[in-house]
């Protein structure tokens, strides 16, 4: 069996045309923030912007691509989400 992860944060990158950015204004929501950050030299996210890593919502998206390729018996799959359905919105998709 082959897994793939390299599409689970698929439409939540950072700057993303449908993810926004958490502020003070525009709350965090699974639905709609993006599913990674900048990590930089102070470790927050701020203006020196040297790494990218999963949030909160990126790993449970990768927790329950996980949890779904575990349930497979066999077979090549990658993860998919689905736009605003948040981290629940997560589904395989078998690779040709």
């Amino acid at each position: 069996m082959a897994a793939s992860v390299r599409d689970v944060l698929q439409g939540r990158e950072v700057c993303a045309k449908s993810s926004k950015q958490v502020t003070a204004t525009q709350p965090a929501s699974a639905a709609t923030s993006e599913w990674a950050r900048w990590i930089d030299s102070q470790s927050t996210q701020g203006a020196v912007q040297e790494s990218m890593h999963p949030n909160h919502f990126g790993q449970r998206a990768l927790g329950r691509c996980l949890t779904l390729m575990y349930a497979k018996a066999s077979g090549d799959y990658t993860c998919r989400n689905t736009p605003g359905a948040g981290t629940t919105g997560m589904y395989l998709t078998a690779v040709p």
